[in-house]
């Protein structure tokens, strides 16, 4: 349970920043979706309102010509008056119909409150030969559409501007905290809708030839279609945060471990030293120590080598761990031999500093000579030993008396070939090769292939992974001396049982002929 809680905690830790940025977007892709859909919402629908106005137009404009034919002329009296109103009862677009003529004058259903004066107004106001226009009286709205007909006749429909209304936007929620004004030749001939015009408020325009359509939308009407929007977008977007959270850990993690997990545990100092003692397999002597890496992490427990080493290459901090572990070493050269450590070819490629003075600085914080340590190459990326680059990097690091080695040699990307061209000083023979010694296998000839080309060349043997007697027997009849495994000692802390003695001696300037396998180097730099 412990062990779940701090993987959640340590998940919130990692992913804040990220939930919180994705969250941030999320929303304001929402609201800029909502905007974005409520403008078009709006375009679209006053399209269809002006469509649908054109209709009404054309429609009850021709359904009003019909009617002229089948209404009473020539005589305004209670049967001619019943006519209209039968007529206008079968109408589709008029709730009321009404005739005027120089014969009779004007002629009305009863029930129709519209005066003569207001007909007379309506055509006395433009050319014709349709007219229409708005008139309200006693609270009711009321729109007329006079046609002229020949012998200066004229026919009025007259409908309730609610009619309309439910024609145009049967939708009431599209006419809350908003105002639609519909033209007929520049002059407003319906209003539909409330809405108080500030400053704040939409307007959107629409036109058709004499038809036009605005809509005057209140700040109040877009928050209500945000809210709406928003009632979805809220959800999706912590989904979607949620889930590019996860996917952005998982990307920048390796293996399950996160970039500021090297943080903390650089910080809290969970990553330590040990050391495996490189031997004389005759007399098992030891002759020097490579530097490892251990991880105990406080949660998860012992982490593998093999599981934050890649981390740490795949975050280019493996400089930074040499950095880390150099002052916990309490390296004594005299009663320890030399310390190989290990670097990856992009440590040895990059140029963002300079080897020589990397390693330079690291030898001082061991507390050695630069002639007193030997850089392993791992062998897990394909290294371009005649590039220019690589040739200058490595005649510095010799110059300034650094050893090279190739370590875990044979199961990488480089091959026998490059052992002539690199011409390291040392060849540590991968344990795959040695554990295979005495047993049915095709790698042992590859074994014995690798070591008589090596002492073809000169090159001074390792064998790293003896474990058992036979294999170090094997090795010694082919006179591989120097070895490392399980068989002699397991990595560990350093046995610094000489270390008060050797605190009161000073550190000789050359390496002791009988400590180190630099003592056949001893000779050489004193000629």
């Amino acid at each position: 349970m412990n062990k779940l809680r701090w993987q959640l905690g340590r998940l919130i830790r990692l992913g804040w920043r990220y939930f919180s940025i994705t969250l941030a977007m999320g929303l304001i892709f929402s609201i800029a979706l909502s905007l974005l859909n409520h403008s078009n919402t709006i375009n679209s629908r006053l399209t269809l309102g002006l469509s649908l106005f054109e209709a009404y137009y054309n429609h009850s404009h021709s359904e009003l010509s019909q009617l002229a034919q089948s209404v009473p002329w020539g005589i305004c009296n209670a049967t001619s008056e019943r006519e209209l109103k039968r007529a206008a009862k079968h109408s589709h677009y008029f709730d009321y119909l009404a005739t005027m003529s120089d014969e009779q004058g004007f002629c009305r259903d009863q029930d129709l409150i519209i005066a003569p004066s207001t007909a007379f107004d309506v055509v006395a106001t433009g050319a014709g030969p349709i007219w229409m226009k708005n008139n309200s009286h006693h609270l009711q709205s009321y729109q007329l559409m006079a046609i002229r007909l020949e012998g200066n006749r004229y026919l009025f429909g007259i409908s309730k501007s609610r009619r309309l209304m439910k024609l145009l936007f049967p939708e009431e929620q599209f006419l809350s905290y908003s105002l639609i004004t519909l033209n007929y030749k520049q002059e407003t001939i319906i209003t539909l809708g409330s809405s108080i015009r500030t400053g704040w408020s939409q307007q959107y325009h629409k036109g058709r030839g004499d038809l036009e359509i605005n809509l005057y939308v209140h700040p109040k009407h877009l928050l209500m279609a945000m809210k709406q929007n928003l009632a979805i977008g809220v959800p999706v977007s912590l989904f979607v945060a949620l889930a590019i959270t996860l996917l952005l850990l998982y990307w920048r993690s390796y293996r399950g471990l996160h970039p500021e997990d090297l943080l903390d545990t650089f910080s809290n100092r969970e990553i330590y030293p040990v050391f495996q003692p490189i031997v004389d397999g005759r007399d098992k002597r030891v002759l020097g120590h490579e530097l490892l890496a251990r991880w105990q992490h406080p949660q998860l427990g012992a982490i593998p080598p093999d599981e934050f080493i890649p981390l740490l290459e795949f975050h280019h901090q493996l400089d930074r761990l040499l950095y880390e572990l150099a002052p916990q070493c309490q390296y004594l050269p005299d009663q320890h031999g030399y310390l190989s450590i290990n670097l990856a070819g992009q440590q040895l490629l990059t140029e963002n500093r300079d080897l020589g003075d990397f390693l330079e600085h690291l030898s001082r914080q061991i507390g050695i000579e630069p002639w007193q340590m030997v850089v392993e190459i791992t062998e897990r990326e394909v290294l371009d030993f005649q590039s220019a680059h690589f040739q200058k990097t490595l005649y510095d690091i010799r110059q300034r008396g650094f050893k090279v080695a190739i370590d875990d040699f044979g199961t990488g990307h480089n091959g026998l070939a490059s052992l002539k061209v690199f011409q390291p000083d040392f060849l540590k023979v991968d344990k795959s090769f040695v554990q295979m010694v005495h047993h049915q296998s095709d790698t042992q000839p590859v074994l014995d292939s690798i070591l008589q080309l090596a002492h073809r060349l000169n090159i001074t043997l390792i064998a790293e992974g003896v474990e058992t007697e036979a294999q170090r027997q094997y090795l010694l009849a082919r006179g591989v001396i120097r070895m490392q495994g399980y068989l002699f000692a397991r990595p560990g802390p350093l046995d610094n049982s000489q270390a008060k003695e050797q605190q009161n001696r000073l550190r000789p300037s050359r390496p002791q002929p009988d400590s180190t396998i630099l003592a056949g180097d001893l000779a050489t730099r004193q000629t």
